[in-house]
């Protein structure tokens, strides 16, 4: 994902080249000599994309892929539109070439081989990102949202966005909670290694992860999961509510698997467009003769900057054979069956008043910092009433394109849309997130959720969404050469529950009846590892604060590098 300036051979046994793509490194640290991420797409591929996303997005078009009628209407439709490409400069409009929407409609044949109908699910706005086809079985999402009731409060009613399965209430604070060694000794755990240069650790937090068995099931569809361990925030007794998010993952794993097997180093996105632009006229505006003619500059420099963004260029284009097949191989496929994975389970509820029409959606980020090691998330919408469906953008850093300076705005602006000291993202689509759907993501790209807006503005409206977070199955470590390299994620089968009540409804149900009042508060003091309601309170409004400071330097120093050198 990242371009090191190390040497070939030291490149090839880095850590940083193995296994999925991550994005928690510090891409301001002088690493990274043109920048972080893949090759930018151009302006017109990423056109090309959003036809590609909106055609897949029609019913049953895989249906009519063969259709000489329904091809034809959608070239012809193609041809007649333009594309609003957006980019960190503003927006461009584009128009695609019949010789672009052909490869468009050609490369379908690839995203229909992708599409995995045991598992009802296929690619989504764009590569890597794979999204529910039919919504889940109505049934079993209204039993979860019934279940659910017994962990939401009359408190929280009011409350426009509340998650009432949060993963910062209670997660691991290092130095206080405990944790079983291999010994099995109860241990505090240890903070990571710390340094002003390693941002994207932190010393105080991490969201404990709960550990699922996945049946070996060799079929293409959904396996079973089973829990190995409480689940942070859900009373181990409510059974039911277990079984029901056991259903929700199992259907979510064959999302992980794709979302996986694109994300592996392995299988690298090639480019529809590869390539860069080049001039074709070279009659540059003639400078003034006299070096102290102000006016006569002034001028010049005008016509200078005019001529730049309009100089005669070619961009490049799809290969003159176009599509040529293969899209859908893979020289690597992730399976998550037969193993043991640790998920980070949040259920959020949003809420939306007449008073309140709208809720505000969230900033850009990606998920958990790297003491999580969270490498895909899956999103499900449990419920919706009354709301129009919320939508996820997503965009990823880019580096330098090849054999063009940062400074050659003719160039960069018109063919990637990047400009010197701009942002060096690129937007990659959005999608809407509709009842009974789920969506998963690498975490390699930065996503947001937008708005969520009443249906109808005279009634309250609410969702409610299930976000399930993979902690990265293969690493262990860090997967680097820096000071985390060796962080562990520590998940619920070895950290004892620190929930008060937990522990006392617990004791009151093995003890016996007759014992005082006065005993069992006894007892409970002497628990080690627990938090009272304020502490627990008092520590997720610290976590919160804390990741919604990281989400700003990340974007900072990772999503959002200035735009500046180039590649040769």
């Amino acid at each position: 994902m990242a371009m090191n300036t190390a040497p070939p051979d030291a490149l090839e046994t880095s850590k940083l080249n193995r296994g999925y793509l991550h994005p928690f490194w510090n891409g301001g640290s002088g690493r990274y000599l043109y920048g972080v991420g893949e090759l930018p797409r151009t302006l017109t591929e990423l056109a090309m994309c959003q036809l590609s996303a909106t055609t897949r997005r029609s019913d049953g078009w895989w249906t009519k892929l063969s259709d000489p009628v329904w091809r034809c209407s959608w070239r012809n439709t193609a041809l007649s539109s333009s594309f609003c490409v957006r980019t960190s400069t503003g927006n461009t409009v584009v128009f695609l070439s019949q010789k672009q929407v052909q490869y468009v409609l050609d490369e379908l044949s690839g995203y229909l081989a992708l599409k995995n109908q045991d598992a009802n699910c296929e690619v989504s706005c764009y590569d890597r990102i794979w999204e529910t086809s039919t919504p889940n079985d109505p049934c079993l999402l209204h039993i979860l949202q019934e279940q659910l009731n017994t962990l939401r409060t009359v408190s929280s009613l009011g409350t426009s966005c509340r998650n009432i399965i949060n993963p910062y209430l209670h997660p691991v604070v290092y130095g206080r909670t405990l944790v079983r060694d291999l010994s099995g000794t109860l241990v505090p755990a240890e903070p990571p290694p710390f340094s002003q240069l390693n941002y994207t650790i932190s010393s105080r937090f991490a969201c404990l992860p709960t550990l699922f068995a996945v049946s070996p099931c060799p079929s293409a569809g959904p396996p079973m999961v089973t829990t190995l361990s409480y689940i942070n925030g859900v009373p181990p007794w409510q059974d039911g509510l277990y079984r029901s998010l056991e259903g929700a993952l199992a259907a979510s794993v064959p999302l992980f698997e794709h979302v996986l097997t694109d994300l592996h180093r392995s299988n690298l996105l090639s480019h529809r467009i590869p390539g860069t632009c080049r001039y074709t006229a070279w009659d540059e505006p003639l400078t003034p003769e006299h070096s102290d003619d102000e006016e006569s500059w002034a001028v010049y420099q005008k016509e200078l900057r005019s001529w730049t963004l309009s100089r005669p260029i070619q961009y490049p284009d799809v290969l003159e054979q176009g599509y040529m097949g293969g899209m859908e191989e893979r020289k690597f496929r992730a399976s998550l069956r037969g193993r043991n994975i640790k998920v980070i389970i949040r259920v959020t509820d949003i809420q939306v008043h007449p008073d309140h029409p709208a809720f505000d959606g969230t900033p850009w980020h990606a998920e958990g910092m790297r003491n999580e090691r969270i490498v895909a998330s899956v999103v499900q919408c449990i419920a919706m009433s009354n709301v129009k469906p919320i939508s996820l953008s997503f965009r990823m850093p880019v580096r330098a394109p090849v054999g063009c300076s940062s400074d050659d705005e003719g160039a960069t602006i018109r063919t990637w849309g990047l400009r010197l000291n701009s942002s060096s993202h690129q937007f990659l689509g959005t999608t809407s997130l509709r009842a009974g759907h789920a969506l998963a993501f690498p975490n390699i790209y930065q996503h947001r959720f937008t708005d969520v807006r009443l249906e109808d503005t005279a009634r309250p409206g609410a969702l409610t969404l299930l976000s399930l977070h993979l902690v990265d199955p293969e690493l262990t470590g860090g997967g680097g050469d820096d000071d985390a390299s060796d962080l562990e994620v520590p998940a619920t089968n070895r950290v004892p529950a620190q929930q008060t009540a937990w522990v006392r409804a617990a004791l009151e149900e093995s003890i016996d009846t007759r014992v005082p009042e006065e005993i069992i508060e006894r007892i409970m003091d002497f628990v080690e590892g627990v938090l009272t309601d304020d502490e627990a309170a008092a520590s997720a409004h610290a976590m919160k604060h804390e990741r919604v400071q990281f989400w700003k330097e990340h974007n900072q120093l990772w999503f959002s590098l200035p735009f500046a050198g180039f590649e040769n």
